[in-house]
């Protein structure tokens, strides 16, 4: 069965050895173990001659690269549902494929205005998606939850916008009073590139402190975006030499700001007018305590 997302199609294929069984005939080297929340083993990457692997642990086996096209192979682990495997490969391998082949990936939430895209990035809970719903709200396009894919180009930086399923935690699902379908994955109103308009590092203050939105000096920049970076073999000098220099190329051209504030969804309103002041003019400004 295939399923497709953007330009790669996922192929769900049965009763193939997964990498790293000496029968599959795909032996490659480890370059990288991903950690769930509980610091436990996740998923494993793999590299072998013309491909690369991602063994999502209880989930599958996801194998693409050169030999492969524009194809995504997963082998199955046995009882797990189509669904399940859709959405492991779109929130969580889906990144890695575009990275690998090429492109950068954030872990961030957007939305499209006036400009371009508006992007947020920030650990988990910072509110990424609730700040990208927010404007949703207000009549904002959303243009990605959770991952955003990025060209460098001669013409500046570039969005690509992908199929996405906007999840709420449930504190702001209640706020919203009911929160998106889960599963259900966005109609974009565009597939075409669109440009990175600002991109926002979003830190809640603990213990709360005076908020403040300031643009970063490129050199800051890049080392707080780059936290933020996808990437799936570090191992790899070519992979590794062109990641820092995209993302140096992206400090240099995208305003990028941080964004301290005090945490709450009654002040979610203030912090929204106080992106959208930002995203116009690169001074530093309060935000509504």
């Amino acid at each position: 069965m295939r399923r497709t997302v953007s330009m790669f199609t996922l192929r769900i294929v049965e009763n193939v050895s997964p990498v790293g069984d000496p029968t599959s005939g795909r032996v490659g080297r480890r370059v990288q173990v991903w950690r769930d929340l509980a610091d436990s083993d996740c998923a494993y990457g793999y590299a072998g001659s013309g491909w690369w692997a991602v063994d999502w642990l209880r989930i599958g086996t996801f194998l693409f690269g050169p030999a492969f096209g524009e194809t995504v192979e997963v082998v199955p682990r046995r009882g797990v549902s189509e669904a399940r495997i859709e959405d492991v490969y779109r929130r969580s391998v889906l990144p890695l494929v575009w990275q690998a082949r090429g492109k950068e990936t954030l872990h961030a939430s957007a939305v499209t205005g006036a400009r371009g895209v508006l992007a947020f990035c920030g650990e988990r809970g910072a509110g990424k998606s609730t700040v990208a719903y927010g404007f949703s709200r207000r009549g904002f396009e959303q243009h990605a939850d959770d991952t955003l894919v990025l060209t460098v180009g001669t013409d500046g930086v570039t969005t690509l916008p992908l199929p996405f399923a906007p999840r709420l935690r449930p504190a702001s699902a209640q706020f919203f009073e009911r929160a998106p379908r889960r599963g259900s994955l966005s109609a974009l109103e565009t597939t075409a590139p669109e440009t990175l308009a600002a991109l926002f590092i979003l830190r809640p203050s603990d213990p709360p402190r005076p908020s403040a939105i300031s643009v970063l000096a490129p050199a800051e920049a890049f080392r707080a975006v780059l936290a933020h970076a996808h990437c799936f073999d570090p191992s790899n000098p070519v992979n590794q030499r062109r990641l820092l220099q995209q993302y140096l190329e992206i400090a240099a051209h995208v305003p990028i700001f941080q964004v301290i504030y005090r945490p709450g969804l009654e002040r979610l309103d203030a912090l929204l007018d106080a992106l959208l002041a930002a995203a116009d003019e690169s001074t530093p400004m309060s935000v509504a305590r």
